[in-house]
């Protein structure tokens, strides 16, 4: 009925925070930084960077769900969180005392612009 039809639709809807860096410049950005990260922490098995990968929905490939709820291993990490969860990644970065190559959007008057640069090295 009605129901199933609005599902349907909503299931297959695009995402709009599913989306990732142009592989090319994911590499020269890594090339760049001398960085070879070993986990993309926001992905699906179609737009990760690397091959070990956090998604955000349950996937047999994914080496766990929901990267804030993860132990995150050592050793440089790739991030290009859901700007709806930049906050919270920026806490667990801190929490975590993580290195993270990390792709963000230039929003200065965003409250988490302040962290961010705390925690920038680069």
């Amino acid at each position: 009925g009605v129901d199933n039809k609005r599902a349907d639709f909503l299931s297959r809807a695009p995402d709009p925070e599913d989306y990732c860096l142009q592989v090319g410049l994911y590499r020269r950005v890594c090339a760049h930084f001398g960085v070879r990260p070993s986990v993309d922490l926001f992905a699906n098995r179609f737009n990760r960077q690397v091959e070990r990968f956090y998604a955000m929905r349950p996937d047999p490939l994914a080496a766990g769900v929901n990267a804030l709820w993860q132990k995150w291993p050592r050793g440089p990490l790739y991030a290009n969180p859901p700007w709806s969860l930049i906050t919270q990644f920026l806490n667990k970065v801190s929490e975590e005392r993580a290195t993270v190559l990390t792709v963000l959007p230039v929003w200065q008057a965003q409250a988490w612009w302040t962290e961010f640069r705390q925690l920038w090295v680069a």
